[in-house]
């Protein structure tokens, strides 16, 4: 019984990894997030200055172990929608 306990909780860990990640990567196939944050006439020192300060300017593997770390916090960031807000306060 002890097993297969184990067994599922395993199986359990697994499964929310790979959802974090599908969550993750349909974030980023959509495209650069900073075409929606910043406006047409932001220049490339806007986005670079932006880029660096959400973070995306580190390699894909490191945002991903961000957002996880993030995620198991509870802190999903803020909210695109309604600046000065989090995005749990949102929900």
């Amino acid at each position: 019984m002890q097993r297969f306990i184990l067994v599922r909780c395993l199986q359990s860990a697994v499964t929310l990894l790979a959802a974090a990640a599908v969550v993750f990567l349909l974030g980023r196939v959509t495209g650069d997030p900073l075409e929606v944050l910043l406006p047409i006439e932001a220049t490339a020192d806007d986005f670079e200055r932006v880029r660096a300060h959400w973070g995306l300017d580190q390699p894909l593997w490191a945002q991903f172990l961000v957002f996880l770390g993030n995620a198991l916090r509870g802190n999903f960031g803020q909210s695109l929608s309604f600046p000065g807000q989090t995005a749990w306060e949102v929900w």
